[in-house]
Order: structure tokens, then sequence, then C-alpha cells
């Protein structure tokens, strides 16, 4: 255990002592969290699309990163205090920021399938920052494409829906899936022009 994970367990052990009751939520082994020495025994493991039900018996939160967003997404009404620092997303972020530019690289090299490929990397990571990302149904449409050929792919627009793009070496399989789907293409095209004034 380090970093944030000291500062939740110095928090778990001392909230008790106001007569504060304190159920621990971890994404890893319960009992390996209880071991912590003065850790309470109430530690409930992680489970996404899940936390309504493991804080139906909580008066309030306090989370930090992802499970912070789960929760606001999941139990709104939970009064939640966040803590705004989470190594754990920074990393994310700056993980990302490297495919940003490895994606360029290879897309000026004239390396498409490469292209294709961090694109799936760069999913893949993005997802895991919050359950609100997504979900069952983007998670199924997403894998569909996949399983149709495309190498990689994203959701652009307003996280938890939009659109889907793909990378396909075969386009037409991808659109097939989408359409046997029943999800509409929208056809669109690379503008070289950049930001302008088109009405005022």
């Amino acid at each position: 255990m380090a970093g944030i994970g000291i500062r939740y367990a110095e928090l778990a052990r001392r909230l008790p002592r106001p007569g504060i009751e304190v159920a621990v939520i971890t994404p890893g082994d319960p009992e390996a969290a209880r071991a912590v020495p003065g850790m309470p025994a109430d530690v409930r493991r992680f489970v996404r699309g899940g936390l309504r039900g493991l804080v139906a018996d909580c008066d309030a939160a306090v989370a930090q990163g992802q499970l912070a967003n789960d929760l606001v997404l999941e139990v709104p009404e939970l009064p939640v205090a966040i803590d705004l620092f989470d190594p754990w997303l920074v990393e994310n972020l700056h993980y990302v920021k490297q495919l940003g530019r490895q994606i360029r690289a290879v897309l000026e090299q004239g390396k498409p399938a490469s292209f294709g490929e961090l694109m799936h990397e760069h999913w893949e990571r993005k997802r895991k920052r919050s359950a609100g990302m997504s979900n069952p149904k983007i998670d199924e449409w997403y894998e569909r494409g996949r399983q149709a050929g495309a190498l990689g792919g994203k959701l652009v627009g307003a996280g938890g829906g939009g659109f889907l793009m793909f990378y396909a070496p075969e386009p037409q399989r991808v659109r097939a899936a989408m359409a046997d789907a029943k999800l509409e293409e929208v056809r669109f095209r690379f503008d070289f022009d950049g930001t302008r004034v088109v009405f005022s």
C-alpha cells in the first residue's frame, strides 16, 4: 500500500473514533485490506455497476477519481466528498498524451494499421477512467466492430454517448456489422483549412 492507499487507510482508522461507522470499498482483495492494522472489519469489494447496493446503508462517502465519478453517476443522491488528488488518473492522462504523440508519428509515417492499433489502446485506457465513459451497449457495438475487422476505434463526443469511429482495413465489413446492430452511419471527411467563420 502506498500513496493514496495510505491516506485512505488512515481515514478509515480515525473516523470510527468520534463514533462514525466506516465501510471500506476496495477493488482489491478485501481480506488483504482487513489485514492492514486498524482497518475496519467492514471491507467490501468494488463491483462496477453495483455501487448502489454497496453503499445502500451509507449516509455519505469519501472518494477520489474514478470511484468518485462512478458514485456521482450511479448514486447521485449520496453526498460524496471528492478527494481531488488522484495519481492514477494523472498517470493515465500522461500515458494518453504519449499515445497521442505516437499516433501523430505513425500517421506522418503513413502507417494506418499502427494508427488503428493505437486507437484501440487509447480506447482501452480511456474507458478505465470512469464507468460513465462507456456503457454496455457501446461496449457491445465496439466489440462488434472489432470482430468485423476494425483495428481500433473510439467514442467521439460526450462520454457515454456520441459517435463510434473505427479504423478498419475493410470498412464494408464494419459497416455491415453496425447496420446489423441498427446503427446509422454518418459520413465525414477531413478538413485541412482549420477553424474559420462560416456564418456571422
